[in-house]
């Protein structure tokens, strides 16, 4: 059932959130007989009158603003679903003899949760959790896996109501959607995280297969309903404050503080983290604290260009840094896969102004690990091929460094 959170009063209202009612736990999954002690799917709202799960096919009958951007899954099932959750509420899975665990916990700002009740039970269960989208500067923790894709195209609006939330399905709202943090630590993400702005704080603990800030996202397709109709999208950006198509003057998103664990053999860095490229005269986004300690099959870290001078901004832009990198060895069944670190290059001016310059790269440790703030060589030796680059000046009337 729901409850008001132990750590507020019950009529408390978190400030400086876009929040309508205190923080709730939700408990879900409990078998209904002999007594329903949770919600399930179809409960549509609380105790005291609070949404819950909205079926989006009925939601795209009544004209709500997410379901009809996601779509109804199959028609006439009762199938496709998702749940917005706000700073301190908790969805909790049922376990067993009446005991539930905390599965999804949001810590900053708004997230939409998607479903799909795939044995059509109307009970939520761990495999049906699908899809994230995120509002801005959203934090969470997820004790379990995603099998679709974590983005921040949750668009609020700028206001407190829930009404006029919508999600962007072409671009990632803005530069400032950002990610305050991000803990899955039951699984992996199957898919990609997007980003429209700075990353922070990324915890996996069985892999993913891209991370993609601001310009680095821009092309990429999505999917919030996996294994049935409707949910996908493409980044192609909007005409007007794009976070994937960046402005003049818009600096690149930057990641920083990623950790990727639980060595396995199935799991790794399936594709690249990559910054943003800046924009008109603007820096390229940074890689800074990254941690590797699970990874097989070569992955690439790559940081963002430095945008190229225009007519008001002559000076072109300075290419992103790479800084702090512990890749640990380990066992590896496949050799010489390649791992490609590269700082992004300087941009380029021809309208009179300097090239910006190359972006850095330090303190890269391979073959080791970060244990009590020193770096602890491992037991594993990686049989992979590395490059590491430092990103080129630009072309200008000074040329970078």
């Amino acid at each position: 059932m729901i409850f008001p959170s132990s750590s507020r009063l019950l009529l408390s209202i978190e400030p400086l959130e876009a929040r309508i009612a205190p923080a709730r736990i939700i408990q879900v999954g409990a078998p209904d007989f002999p007594n329903k002690a949770d919600f399930n799917y179809s409960d549509t709202v609380d105790a005291r009158g609070l949404p819950l799960f909205v079926n989006t096919e009925a939601g795209v009958i009544a004209g709500d603003l997410i379901s009809t951007a996601v779509g109804g899954g199959a028609a006439g099932v009762a199938d496709t679903f998702y749940l917005r959750l706000a700073a301190g509420d908790k969805l909790r899975l049922f376990q067993s003899a009446n005991s539930f665990i905390d599965y999804l916990t949001v810590t900053s700002g708004n997230v939409v949760a998607f479903f799909v009740d795939k044995n059509l039970d109307n009970e939520v269960q761990s495999t049906e959790l699908v899809s994230l989208s995120l509002g801005r500067n959203a934090g969470l923790e997820l004790l379990g896996g995603v099998e679709g894709d974590i983005l921040t195209n949750l668009n609020e609006q700028g206001t407190r109501s829930l009404a006029d939330d919508s999600l962007d399905m072409v671009d990632l709202v803005s530069p400032a959607q950002t990610i305050r943090s991000l803990a899955v630590r039951g699984g992996s993400v199957a898919g990609q995280i997007l980003s429209g702005g700075n990353v922070a704080n990324v915890s996996i603990n069985d892999g993913l297969t891209s991370l993609l800030a601001g310009s680095a996202a821009f092309g990429a397709t999505f999917d919030l309903l996996p294994g049935v109709a409707g949910g996908e999208g493409t980044l192609t950006g909007k005409p007007v404050n794009s976070a994937v198509v960046p402005g003049s003057g818009v600096a690149g998103a930057s990641i920083t503080n990623v950790t990727i664990s639980n060595v396995s053999f199935n799991t790794s860095i399936g594709d690249r983290i990559q910054a943003g490229d800046g924009g008109a005269g603007a820096r390229g986004g940074s890689l800074s604290k990254f941690f590797i300690t699970d990874d097989t099959d070569g992955f690439s870290l790559i940081a963002g260009k430095g945008g190229d001078g225009d007519a008001v901004r002559r000076n072109a832009g300075a290419g992103g840094s790479v800084s702090t990198v512990y890749i640990a060895g380990q066992d590896d069944p496949t050799d010489n896969d390649l791992i490609r670190i590269s700082a992004g290059v300087g941009g380029a001016s021809t309208t009179g102004g300097n090239g910006g310059n190359g972006g850095f790269v330090s303190s890269i440790f391979v073959g080791f690990q970060l244990i009590g703030g020193r770096a602890v060589q491992t037991l594993g030796v990686i049989a992979d091929d590395i490059s590491i680059a430092a990103g080129a000046g630009g072309a200008g009337r000074i040329g970078g460094a």
